[in-house]
């Protein structure tokens, strides 16, 4: 297991990139085998090897998609804490700084991609 004081940690090695370079090399492996001792032009083989390589881009795919969530969670999360810390530092009258803090509390509960309340 790569945990936090682990090999990769140690010497800053992406995981993500680490698992990536894995699952090719892994799916280049599988095709190798596959494909090669056998009949290149297989078609039953060739039309599965086609989905396969289909499925592994489309995990990646998804994977680019998470990283961009993660991505929008945090900038908003850092935009909030930047708001409320600024209206902290505000010389204006407690109700009004009330109001204030009640309409960002309300944006942090919005979800930053369908932009509805969580």
């Amino acid at each position: 297991m790569i945990g936090q004081s682990g090999f990769l940690d140690k010497y800053r090695i992406d995981r993500e990139k680490f698992l990536a370079c894995g699952l090719e090399d892994g799916w280049s492996e599988i095709d190798h085998r596959i494909r090669y001792p056998y009949d290149v032009d297989n078609p039953i083989l060739s039309q599965y090897l086609f989905i396969f390589n289909r499925l592994a881009g489309s995990a990646d795919e998804m994977a680019s998609f998470v990283r961009l969530l993660k991505s929008n969670f945090e900038e908003k999360d850092r935009a909030i804490k930047e708001l409320r810390e600024q209206v902290k530092k505000l010389k204006i009258e407690k109700k009004e700084k009330e109001r204030i803090e009640a309409q960002i509390e309300a944006l942090s509960q919005i979800h930053p991609i369908t932009m509805k309340a969580i």
